[in-house]
Parts: C-alpha cells; structure tokens; sequence
C-alpha cells in the first residue's frame, strides 16, 4: 500500500513512521516459591514499578504548601544510574507485610522483542501510514488514495 500511495500526485513524504518492535526484558516470575517466602506477582508488580517508574504510579503523595495552599505531586524514584545492569535489577528488594526476597531469586529474565505499538480498526490490526500533501488539496489526495487502494 505505502508504494502505491507514494505514486499518488500531490503525496508527498509517505512513510511508515512507527517502529514495529522494541527490544524488552521478560521477567518470569515464580509464583509458587514466592508463595512459600510469603510474596505475590503483586508485590513483585508494584516494587518493580516503582522502582523504575516512581511511587507516583503505585501510591500518589502529595505535599501541601502551608503557605500558599497549592498540593505538589511528590515522587520517590530509583535514579536510573541505581539500576543500569541486570546485576542490580535482580537484586532489587520485594517486600510485603511478612517477608522481603531478592527479586533475582523468584524470577528468571530473557530479553525478548515485544510490539512497540498495536494499532487497530475495530478488531483488525493495521499499519499507519503517514503522508503530507504539496501542490493538490488534501480532499482530491484523499479521493485518489481511495481509489489505489485496492
């Protein structure tokens, strides 16, 4: 499609612009040996997010100023040079009510592709493709991609 569309006159600068896969890091977590130390999936979720994205996602805080009355948004987060390696990420603390464990010790990691974006139209996965018009109205551009797309 983006080839016959890149023929339509008065299309200019067509191009697929969203990357279709991310490298990412599978965490596996072991549910039954958390269950004996006294962990769930659960308490690992909220300790690597806010580990890595902040306290504002997990448990919002806020401060009020005395002095002018405004609430500001207070997050705790790790600094990314704390945790820059696997090594450090395996050895980040999961906690609950009855135990902590190292959360290298109740999970295995694999780097694996995951899908940078899924884009839809109602159920039906599509690829957006994105272009510019020069020297046509957009409505007649529009009219000619219809009729090339099949």
């Amino acid at each position: 499609m983006l080839g016959k569309i890149r023929y339509v006159p008065g299309v200019a600068d067509a191009r697929i612009q969203e990357q279709f896969q991310n490298p990412a890091l599978k965490v596996d977590f072991n549910r039954e040996l958390a269950g004996v130390v006294g962990l769930t999936e659960g308490d690992a979720a909220t300790s690597i997010q806010a580990t890595l994205s902040g306290s504002t996602q997990t448990a919002p805080t806020y401060w009020l100023n005395p002095t002018n009355g405004v609430s500001y948004p207070v997050s705790v987060q790790t600094p990314q040079y704390g945790i820059d390696t696997l090594g450090e990420l395996k050895n980040l603390p999961l906690t609950a009510a009855q135990s902590t464990q190292l959360l290298g010790a109740l999970a295995t990691f694999s780097p694996e592709p995951l899908n940078a974006l899924v884009s839809r139209y109602d159920i039906r996965p599509v690829v957006n493709i994105y272009a510019t018009t020069q020297g046509q109205d957009l409505g007649s551009v529009a009219a000619e991609v219809q009729k090339n797309r099949r």
